[in-house]
């Protein structure tokens, strides 16, 4: 499960199917946030590899970080941080809660990491 490149390109093959049928003329202030989501998601294509996918991962979080702290979200939203990633500069990831599941070493290591900030606080707006 947590090496499955096939259900990440689907994922984000969803992804980028949901953005293209919003129309960005009816919203007021299209992000430019949302317009780097769909360039990060550009990227993922059937034929990359599960260590490709991961370092494109980190370009799709800091788009989301941004949507998320313009728009807010519907729950709690934590940001999370695993500083071995890509030769120990470390890289960050979303999750709904604190139960740390780090994406950039799945199996091999998916409890390295800890808690950055809580990005949004649902209860709180």
């Amino acid at each position: 499960a947590f090496d499955d490149n096939t259900r990440i390109i689907t994922y984000t093959h969803t992804m980028r199917s949901q953005i293209d049928q919003l129309d960005q003329s009816q919203i007021v202030d299209w992000p430019a946030s949302a317009d780097e989501i769909k360039s990060a998601l550009e990227f993922y294509t059937d034929s990359l590899t599960i260590n490709e996918s991961r370092q494109h991962f980190q370009r799709l979080t800091r788009g989301v970080i941004k949507l998320i702290q313009n728009y807010g979200y519907s729950t709690d939203v934590f940001v999370m941080k695993c500083p071995m990633a890509f030769n120990n500069t470390g890289a960050t990831w979303l999750q709904t809660d604190k139960d740390l599941i780090n994406p950039y070493f799945g199996a091999e290591m998916f409890k390295c990491g800890n808690v950055l900030s809580q990005l949004y606080h649902a209860e709180e707006n």
